[in-house]
């Protein structure tokens, strides 16, 4: 059995219903752990590279032992996806982690998006079959891919964008957008944050909005590390009244945090919401690693981060514009 000490974790998902986490670590390997207990109720083995990739030619020479880089359950949490350093994408049934067991059950279907790194994966529509994935491809500048994973492998890629230079780095849906039905916000290696209509992406279309780096407007300074959706109160045009529309929540690898409308208007800016801290990880062969905002979720009445500074924090939604 694997036990908690053991595990150099990179990437961390809670269950959607019970008091279950999944972590993805720096071997490839997905670990089921029960809150407040030390020892894995089952493994999930490796994310290996994909055999079926469209193009695999055009995609790097991949170890079986590259780090997860995101985990994600579906809404049911029955299944969940994982992204991988390698740029694959796997999914994944949690039935099949034998409880208790020794061994490792592997993923049902792996499939290429990139060419240099997957960075961060979001089921679409509650499930796993449907994936929207940030990352980069170095030879092609895609930042974004759009997988149906029920299709024939030569046709999972449904479409990719290439809106961020040198890649994206996290992702977030942002339901009941009026007209626009749904849209996917990503933030870039930049420091630029982009929202696309889901219909559009992959047509030619260029994204919504589109701030800092090639686009227009004042973005972050340095990457953005996490992005969430929450409630943003604003005056109805029709009474008197506010109703809660959604917002968008994007964190910088500086600590800078931003809170934007859906007409790409930074309604509210927090400096230093966390300060950032070096570290040297000897389990990861010495690393250095910067870090101030580590990680969003969004409750139904405040947003909850934390850093590299140690501290959880809680940022209560407001009644007014502003939200935390």
């Amino acid at each position: 059995n694997t036990h908690a000490p053991d595990v150099v974790a990179t990437a961390l998902t809670a269950h959607p219903r019970r008091p279950l986490l999944l972590s993805g670590d720096v071997s490839g390997v997905v670990h089921l752990w029960q809150f407040g207990q030390r020892t894995a109720l089952a493994n999930f083995g490796k994310h290996h590279p994909p055999t079926n990739a469209r193009d695999p030619a055009s995609l790097p020479a991949a170890s079986t032992s590259q780090p997860i880089t995101a985990v994600r359950f579906d809404k049911y949490g029955t299944r969940f996806t994982t992204a991988s350093a390698d740029g694959s994408v796997a999914t994944w049934r949690l039935e099949e982690g034998s409880l208790g067991a020794a061994g490792k059950a592997g993923p049902t279907e792996v499939h290429a998006c990139f060419q240099t790194r997957a960075d961060d994966v979001t089921p679409i529509g509650g499930t796993t079959s449907i994936l929207a994935v940030a990352g980069f491809s170095a030879g092609n500048g895609e930042s974004m891919v759009l997988c149906d994973m029920l299709q024939p492998p030569s046709s999972v890629r449904v479409a990719a964008t290439a809106c961020h230079n040198g890649g994206a780095k996290c992702l977030v849906r942002i339901q009941g957008a009026g007209a626009y039905g749904e849209l996917l916000a990503s933030g870039g290696q930049q420091g630029d944050v982009a929202v696309h209509d889901m219909r559009c992406v992959g047509r030619g279309s260029p994204p919504v909005w589109h701030v800092g780096d090639d686009g227009h407007g004042d973005a972050h300074t340095t990457q953005v590390v996490a992005a969430a959706t929450i409630p943003l109160n604003r005056p109805s045009p029709s009474s008197s009244s506010s109703s809660a529309r959604p917002a968008l929540v994007t964190a910088s690898k500086d600590g800078d945090m931003r809170v934007w409308d859906l007409q790409g208007n930074c309604v509210q800016h927090i400096p230093q919401a966390h300060t950032r801290h070096t570290f040297i990880n000897p389990r990861c062969g010495g690393t250095v690693t910067q870090a101030a905002i580590t990680h969003l979720v969004a409750l139904d009445q405040a947003l909850v981060t934390c850093g590299g500074d140690g501290i959880v924090k809680l940022w209560p939604y407001n009644k007014s514009t502003k939200n935390t």
